[in-house]
């Protein structure tokens, strides 16, 4: 072999050589993965999300995965990396974990969440006066978000009057009233809200920068008043809607990290112009037998504010275990009936020409009774035997 022929066979073979290490290489790599899995869940009913981005990553390395339509992920990454696994679904805030990547598989499962509200508002509300609407906010995700605030939409015959965190005033944004196309500018969000033209958008902002998931939950009193001219007993919806304005971050950047919205809540009012309510005067609300043991009961009458109400009567049923005793106050009505003062049972009846409504109790009346050994069929109110308690 001559010496050129020497050279070209040592070429040949250090590239081999070469070539040999290469693939050794590679083989040691694929087989130091390690299999990142699991669901990514909804907040809400712990349903799954199918198409959230599932990523995990360091300063060198990156590799994602979308769920699939039951929420499962997969990621294949190397061994022996401290990584940061981040999922984000549009309209939830993000989830973070932190992992070291070893020789085993990784089950990590992930919740996504959003702001919540729940409004709490009373059943009914008096025409031309005020009342109150608890907004309460929370977090059902796992990391914070930013900027907590609360869009309110009211129907024409309920006017916002103001807003406080306990106590203390809070920043509230009137963004004004739907127009026919039924979309308003919300200012905070600088996006688009709709609701029914004729309808008020108020935003109310909660006094936290952020708003933690262990954070307790956060309400705010809003105080509001019925118009005069409101449909007695056709109730009347108020809308809430928590957002964290500025997402998953405190800055200010939508394009890249847009607000987060939470479910619309509801709650429904009815106007009215009269409550009448009972109550009796009776210490730990028990009494014995016998005319010894006499009791009063009141029957309030509160009329709406400014409201007059012609030829009220008032009618209140004693139950069968109950002796009348006496009418102590009528408030300036008339009596049309009283029940007998010898046989239990029977009812009251006041009448009033005119009562007109101011704030606070208008009419109060009162009258006087006991409970008697026997009912008005001669029945014993109490057990002869055993003495157990009954109910009037």
């Amino acid at each position: 072999m001559d010496k050129s022929t020497r050279i070209l066979t040592n070429i040949i073979l250090l590239s081999v050589f070469f070539s040999l290490i290469g693939a050794n290489v590679a083989y040691d790599n694929s087989s130091e993965v390690t299999r990142i899995y699991g669901t990514v869940f909804d907040c809400k009913g712990n349903g799954t999300i199918s198409g959230a981005n599932v990523t995990a990553y360091n300063s060198n390395f990156s590799a994602s995965n979308l769920t699939d339509a039951d929420g499962n992920y997969v990621l294949h990454v190397p061994e022996d990396l401290n990584l940061s696994v981040v999922v984000k679904f549009p309209g939830h805030l993000e989830s973070f974990k932190s992992i070291k990547t070893g020789k085993d598989t990784i089950n990590m499962n992930f919740t996504l969440g959003q702001p919540a509200v729940t409004i709490t508002a009373p059943l009914e509300a008096f025409i031309n006066e005020n009342f109150q609407v608890s907004l309460t906010f929370d977090n059902n995700a796992t990391t914070p978000g930013f900027g907590p605030i609360v869009e309110l939409i009211l129907p024409p015959e309920i006017s916002f009057v103001n807003a406080n965190y306990m106590g203390f005033p809070v920043n509230v944004v009137d963004a004004g009233i739907f127009p026919s196309s039924g979309e308003l500018l919300n200012p905070l969000t600088r996006n688009t809200t709709t609701g029914n033209p004729g309808y008020r958008l108020i935003i109310i902002e909660y006094p936290f920068g952020s708003f933690a998931p262990d954070q307790p939950p956060a309400t705010i009193t809003a105080n509001m008043k019925m118009a005069l001219n409101a449909s007695l007993g056709t109730p009347l919806n108020i809308t809430a809607r928590p957002i964290f304005r500025f997402g998953n971050n405190p800055l200010d950047d939508p394009s890249t990290d847009p607000p987060v919205y939470g479910e619309t809540q509801q709650a429904s009012i009815k106007p009215t112009v009269l409550k009448v309510n009972k109550r009796a005067i009776l210490h730990e609300d028990e009494t014995a037998t016998g005319p010894n043991y006499p009791f009063d009961f009141v029957i309030d009458v509160d009329v709406a504010d400014g409201a007059t109400l012609q030829n009220l009567t008032i009618t209140d049923y004693l139950p069968a275990n109950l002796q009348f005793m006496a009418l102590i106050d009528n408030a300036g009505g008339q009596n049309i009936n009283l029940p007998s003062t010898a046989i239990p049972g029977g009812n009251i009846t006041i009448a009033f020409t005119s009562v007109t409504g101011a704030l606070g109790t208008d009419r109060t009346i009162k009258y006087r009774v006991y409970a008697p050994e026997f009912d008005n069929n001669t029945l014993s109110v109490l057990d002869p035997n055993t003495g157990s308690h009954v109910n009037a």
